[in-house]
């Protein structure tokens, strides 16, 4: 799901002041236009806001997601049962029994490996790469399957042993794995990039909250005639 772009959202506040500036005259029109537009921004304030959390689409690691993100992790990089060879039919077959199909590429860690894997969105296991992106910095082992396109049959299965790039948030107080990015140039972790890790300051927490309660606050003054 995309974001509202701000042109968008511009285009809707418009649209609503038409609408307004039809209906109303003198004091209320200019109040009900700027109580219409702040009850908008706060709407689509909170709506980004939510998406960003469902969808774990983060600029920094370990910030707060929705959803079942990790859960899905799990499911999709580290089911149990899966072959340990790189027999196309045998994969086929797994894939098809737990119902992944549908992406072209897949990767498969080890279920044994999961603490590991859930370690590497954590200071001491991951370097923080981009967005909220982390790098091990350890190796792992794990299958790449490649699908054929529009069949649910694979078509090249490949082992790997590389440093992995997940992508990392918080779910549930504690940072875990919501994405497997591919790792294509063999990136490895620098002592130069920071530790995989974000708290959002209080500060900045109370920032958000004080810009929230402003909105509320105006449009609550607008609305009983105090403004």
């Amino acid at each position: 799901m995309k974001l509202q772009s701000w042109g968008s959202r511009q285009e809707t506040i418009h649209l609503l002041a038409h609408c307004i500036m039809s209906c109303v005259s003198g004091v209320a029109r200019v109040k009900a236009v700027a109580l219409t537009v702040l009850l908008f921004l706060l709407h689509t304030s909170m709506s980004t806001k939510q998406q960003q959390q469902q969808h774990g689409a983060h600029d920094k690691p370990c910030m707060t997601a929705g959803g079942h993100v990790y859960d899905t992790f799990l499911k999709r990089h580290l089911p149990p049962n899966q072959p340990t060879t790189e027999d196309q039919n045998e994969w086929t077959r797994f894939i098809e029994g737990h119902d992944l199909c549908g992406r072209p590429t897949q990767s498969f860690l080890h279920p044994n490996d999961k603490q590991q894997v859930d370690g590497v969105c954590s200071p001491n296991g991951g370097r923080t790469v981009r967005d909220n992106l982390c790098i091990s910095t350890q190796k792992f082992s794990f299958f790449t399957v490649r699908m054929r396109k529009n069949i649910c049959q694979v078509h090249k299965v490949t082992q790997e042993f590389k440093h992995i790039i997940l992508g990392c948030s918080e779910v549930n107080n504690t940072c875990r794995p919501v994405h497997f990015e591919g790792n294509p140039h063999d990136e490895k972790p620098s002592p130069d990039q920071p530790p995989c890790e974000w708290r959002q300051s209080s500060g900045a927490k109370m920032a958000t909250a004080a810009g929230t309660s402003v909105l509320l606050t105006l449009g609550l003054s607008l609305l009983l005639g105090y403004f």
